[in-house]
């Protein structure tokens, strides 16, 4: 049973193709079952796995749930997708034989490539205060 507490998603607010997805998820979490952290909040990360270091926030995005248990990159986007009604449609794949072994590799690559992907980090054009465009908690 899936605890319906909500979602803790720490994610890399320096990285546009992060900010770019989670938005879309954003607008799909019509319950606002989830909440986002800048990875850049070391307090506030501190508070909610103080176990993670910044090495591993660079190098994926995370889900806390109610439960106690947290996920990572690939993993942490099945669980995102679980708190989230309107994207119940993408478990199909996601659950599909094989998917996990593949979405982590996907995922991986995705990451390690994410600057030639989009997440191109520009200080001078960057949000700055709270309004990234993504509800925080």
């Amino acid at each position: 049973m899936v605890n319906c507490a909500g979602v803790d998603v720490i994610y890399d607010t320096n990285c546009a193709l992060c900010r770019r997805v989670l938005r879309l998820v954003q607008t799909a979490d019509v319950t606002r079952a989830l909440r986002f952290h800048a990875s850049s909040d070391v307090d506030g990360v501190a508070r909610l796995a103080p176990e993670l270091s910044q090495a591993d926030l660079d190098e994926a995005m995370y889900a806390l749930d109610g439960d106690g248990r947290r996920y990572r990159g690939f993993f942490a986007f099945r669980r995102i997708v679980i708190a989230t009604p309107l994207l119940w449609p993408l478990l199909v794949l996601l659950y599909f034989p094989g998917s996990g072994w593949l979405g982590s590799r996907v995922y991986a690559w995705v990451a390690a490539n994410r600057h030639r992907l989009g997440c191109r980090f520009d200080p001078g054009r960057a949000p700055t205060g709270p309004d990234t465009g993504i509800r925080r908690a």
